[in-house]
C-alpha cells in the first residue's frame, strides 16, 4: 500500500471503545469527549530529506525508483460535534514518532486516549520499523531529517488543523527534540517525558560506559528477530543479571565480546561505531535554545536515568525565559509515563495546543505552579514558581573514621586517619537500588546489604535532631588515593530509618583515569570533587544520612578493569585499593544544599 493509495478511516471497534475508556479511568483522565476514526496511511519521505540523514547504507523502499521512503503510521481523527450536531474540527494536531511499533500498548497511552478527547493524533513509525521502508532502524541517526520531512507533509495536508504538538517519553521524547530542531514552524508544544537530548553525554559522560544503551539495544534486536515476548522495558529488566554477567566477561573475554554475547547476534554497525568512537550521535542540546514560542512540559522522576538531562533541560529554557513546566515525581524510568504524567500532559495540550475559544480552556484548572517537586522525605508535593536552589545553605559533613559522619572534624590535624578497600573487578561492586531502564528502576530498594560489603566505605550520622531539607545537587570532596591509577568512584547518599532499612537518594559516578584523575601508589592525597545526582529530600528528625564510596556500580556502570587496557578490547583485570583520608587539612566530606 503506497501513499498514493491510502487505506480508508474506520471506526473504532467495541472492545477498543471499552479498552480505551479502561485506560482512560486507569490514567486518571477525565472522561471521553468524543469518538474517532483510525486510518493506516504511509508518510513519504523525499531524498533530499533521507540523504541529510547520518546514516550510510542504502535504503530500500517500496518505490520503484527508491527516490522516497515511506514511513508507517496511524492517523486518528476525532469525531467532534457540537450541542448543535455540526461537525467540529479537532482542538489541534499531535505527532507521535516511535521505533517501538503502531499496536497496543503504545497506541493506547500516546494516541487513543488523546484522540477521544478531541485531538488529532499522528502516530508515525520511525524508519526501519513497523513496516517503514528503509534501511535497518539506526537509533537517532535518521531522527531529524525524518522529523522534519514528516512535520512538513504533516502540515500540508488537508486535515492538519494549523496548530501542532509533540508528545511521548524516552526516545519518544528524544524524538521530539530532534524533530524540533529542524521543524519550528506552528509548533506550540512540547511534552517531554523522561527523553535524553544527548546520548553521548548519558552513555559516557562520567568517563566509564553506562551499558543501559546495550540493554536497550539488546531488547530491540530480540523484537527485531520476534524472539521478545515482553515489550523493551520489561525484557531490558528480565535479562538484566544476565546482561550484568555477560558484561563482567567471566571467561577473560573483552567488553566488546561480552556485548555481543548479550545482545546475542552480531553488534549492529551504528552500535558498534558509537561504542568505539568512530561515529557520533547527533546532540540536540542547540534546540534547547530554538524553541522560542514553544510550551515545554518536562517530566522527570528521582528514580529515573534522564534525571540529570531533564534537569538541564529545564534550567536552559527557563534561563532564556521560555514557557516551561516542570514535574519531579517519586518515579523511575517507566512510572515517571504513568497516570499522572498522563493527566499533566493532556492538561498541557488543553492549555497550549487548542484554540483559545475551545471549550476545554473554560473548564481547564490552573496548573498550580510551574514546578512541581515531590519531597521523596516528607512524602508530599511542593509547588514552585520556578526550581531554584541558589538560596541554599552549604552544610559540611566530614567523613570520619570508624565510618562517622560528623559536623565537626572530629579527628585533630596531628592523628590523620584513613581508610580503605579493594575493588576486584572479577568481582565487582553491585548495582542496588540505582537508576537503570529497566522496568523495576525506580522502587527505593532497601541498599542496606551494599553498606556492608567489604568492598565499599560506609560513613553514617547520629540520628538527627531535626529535619534537614535537601534542594539541590549534593557535593562529595574525597581526599583519594588509588594503587594504581585505573579506578573508578561510585558515591552516593542515603537516608537510613530508624529500623535501619536505607534508600538512596542521590549518586554520582566518575572513572578517574579517563578525566586525569588518577593517582599513582605512595602520592599524597588531593581532594577529588563529586558532584551527585540533584535531589529534593527530606532527612526527617530520628533517621540518619550515609555516604556510600565505592569503587564501582556494575552493572549501572561497566566495571574499570583497572588494566589501563582499552575500555573495549582489553581483556586484562587488576584489582585496586581506595584510600580515603580523614581528618586534619585531609577533611573528606560532603556538602548539603539545605533550606529551611
Amino acid at each position: 500500500m503506497t501513499s498514493q493509495t491510502p487505506q480508508p478511516a474506520e471506526p473504532r471497534s467495541y472492545a477498543g471503545i471499552i479498552s480505551d475508556r479502561i485506560s482512560g479511568w486507569l490514567y486518571g483522565l477525565p472522561g471521553e469527549t468524543c469518538d474517532f476514526t483510525i486510518q493506516n496511511i504511509r508518510i513519504p519521505i523525499p531524498a533530499e530529506h533521507f540523504a541529510q540523514s547520518t546514516t550510510t547504507t542504502t535504503t530500500t523502499g517500496s518505490s520503484s525508483d527508491k527516490s522516497t521512503i515511506e514511513l508507517a503510521a496511524i492517523l486518528y481523527q476525532p469525531l467532534i460535534r457540537s450541542k448543535e450536531g455540526k461537525g467540529q474540527p479537532p482542538l489541534g494536531t499531535v505527532l507521535v514518532r516511535s521505533p517501538y511499533g503502531l499496536d497496543y500498548p503504545l497506541a493506547v497511552g500516546h494516541a487513543r486516549v488523546y484522540a477521544a478527547r478531541g485531538y488529532q493524533v499522528l502516530l508515525s513509525a520511525c524508519r526501519g520499523t513497523a513496516g517503514s521502508s528503509g534501511a535497518d532502524f539506526t537509533p537517532a541517526l535518521d531522527d531529524v531529517a525524518d522529523g522534519s520531512a514528516t512535520a512538513l507533509w504533516m502540515r500540508r495536508q488537508a486535515w492538519y488543523t494549523g496548530r501542532w504538538a509533540m508528545l511521548g517519553g524516552s526516545y519518544l521524547a528524544w524524538a521530539q527534540w530532534a524533530t524540533a530542531s529542524a521543524a519550528l514552524r506552528e509548533l506550540k508544544a512540547l511534552c517531554i517525558l523522561v527523553g535524553p537530548h544527548d546520548w553521548a553525554a548519558y552513555t559516557f559522560g562520567t568517563g566509564a560506559m553506562n551499558p543501559d544503551m546495550v540493554s536497550w539495544v539488546g531488547a530491540m534486536a530480540a523484537l527485531e528477530r520476534g524472539a521478545a515476548w515482553l515489550p523493551p522495558p520489561f525484557h531490558m529488566s528480565w535479562h538484566r543479571d544476565r546482561m550484568a554477567r555477560d558484561l563482567r566477561a567471566d571467561g577473560g573475554g573483552s567488553l566488546m565480546q561480552g556485548m555481543q554475547q548479550y545482545i546475542g547476534s552480531e553488534l549492529p554497525a551504528w552500535f558498534r561505531a558509537f561504542v568505539t568512537g568512530e561515529m557520533d550521535l547527533p546532540v540536540c542540546t542547540e534546540v534547547l535554545g530554538m524553541v522560542e514560542g514553544v510550551a515545554v512540559l518536562i517530566v522527570a522522576g528521582w528514580a529515573d536515568t534522564f534525571l540529570d538531562q531533564s534537569m538541564t533541560q529545564y534550567r536552559e529554557l527557563s534561563r532564556r525565559g521560555q514557557t516551561v513546566g516542570l514535574t519531579i515525581g517519586p518515579w523511575g524510568h517507566m512510572s515517571s509515563q504513568g497516570g499522572q504524567s498522563r493527566v499533566e500532559l493532556l492538561q498541557w495540550l488543553d492549555r497550549y495546543l487548542a484554540p483559545e475559544d475551545a471549550e476545554v480552556k473554560a473548564k481547564l484548572e490552573p496548573r498550580k505552579a510551574p514546578v512541581r517537586i515531590f519531597d521523596m522525605g516528607r512524602k508530599e508535593w511542593l509547588e514552585m514558581e520556578a526550581w531554584d536552589d541558589s538560596n541554599a545553605t552549604s552544610e559540611q559533613w566530614f567523613l570520619e573514621a570508624q565510618g562517622k559522619l560528623t559536623q565537626s572534624v572530629a579527628t585533630p590535624e596531628a592523628q590523620s586517619t584513613e581508610s580503605s578497600f579493594e575493588f576486584d573487578p572479577r568481582d565487582p561492586t553491585p548495582t542496588i537500588g540505582a537508576s537503570t531502564l529497566n522496568y523495576q528502576a525506580g522502587k527505593l530498594d532497601d541498599d542496606s546489604s551494599l553498606a556492608a560489603r567489604k568492598d565499599v566505605l560506609s560513613f553514617t550520622t547520629e540520628p538527627l535532631e531535626q529535619d534537614v531539607r535537601v534542594q539541590g545537587a549534593p557535593v562529595v570532596s574525597l581526599f583519594h588515593i588509588t594503587s594504581h591509577p585505573y579506578a573508578d568512584l561510585s558515591v552516593r547518599v542515603s537516608n537510613v530509618e530508624a529500623n535501619g532499612v536505607s534508600h538512596n537518594i542521590s549518586e554520582g559516578y566518575r572513572r578517574l583515569n579517563e578525566l586525569g584523575q588518577g593517582l599513582d601508589a605512595g602520592t599524597e592525597a588531593r581532594p577529588i570533587e563529586l558532584v551527585l545526582s540533584t535531589c529534593v529530600h527530606t532527612f526527617r528528625t530520628g533517621t540518619r544520612i550515609r555516604v556510600i564510596v565505592a569503587g564501582g556500580s556494575h552493572s549501572k556502570y561497566v566495571r574499570n578493569t583497572g588494566s589501563g587496557e582499552d575500555m573495549m578490547h582489553g581483556t586484562e583485570v587488576r584489582s585496586v585499593t581506595h584510600t580515603v583520608r580523614h581528618g586534619g587539612s585531609a577533611a573528606s566530606s560532603l556538602m548539603l544544599p539545605v533550606v529551611a
